[in-house]
């Protein structure tokens, strides 16, 4: 008996730890490259989420490259987690790459619209992606950030009514140290 409630008492403390991890997750709108927690205790996304990213350029042609072995568990490369570009209701998605779906100096990232039906995978790369306050035909502006070396590159995303766009981009030299 002690043995049952000590088991109920464990499983309680990680459901109500994981439940406010979730929480604290699941209104964020600054997603980091390689260490952001939440993206780090992220499941991979479902495999309709994974299907769309294939789709894209930059996935097709990384798994192209990958070992056949290997291509069976892309998914385990992916880590997803639900936010709302359009509305409460709409469960849309940031998933982050870990290597060998990701950059050399930084970080893929996939926005994905209508994560549960038709879901729709835009790629964007950086250190890290903000969702924007503003918002055009209904969704998020999309923010990427990057630097490496003496250099820094800001993007911002728009949606046009069917897909995100490019809308500007700003590089900048840093000066030297």
């Amino acid at each position: 008996m002690k043995m049952t409630k000590l088991l109920l008492l464990t499983i309680a403390v990680l459901w109500v730890s994981t439940s406010f991890a979730q929480s604290s997750c699941a209104h964020k709108r600054i997603f980091g490259g390689e260490e952001d927690p939440c993206l780090d205790k992220a499941p991979s996304p479902s495999p309709l989420v994974v299907a769309s990213i294939l789709i894209t350029n930059e996935a097709n042609e990384t798994v192209a490259d990958m070992e056949p072995a290997d291509r069976t568990s892309v998914s385990k490369l992916l880590k997803g987690l639900i936010v709302h570009l359009r509305n409460e209701q709409q469960n849309d998605m940031i998933v982050r790459g870990d290597f060998p779906m990701s950059g050399g100096d930084n970080t893929w990232f996939w926005i994905v619209t209508s994560a549960e039906s038709r879901p729709a995978a835009f790629w964007v790369q950086g250190n890290g992606v903000t969702i924007l306050g503003s918002r055009h035909n209904g969704y998020a502006d999309i923010q990427t950030d990057w630097a490496a070396g003496s250099h820094r590159a800001t993007r911002i995303f728009r949606y046009d009514g069917h897909r995100y766009r490019l809308f500007r981009e700003r590089y900048e030299d840093l000066p030297p140290v």
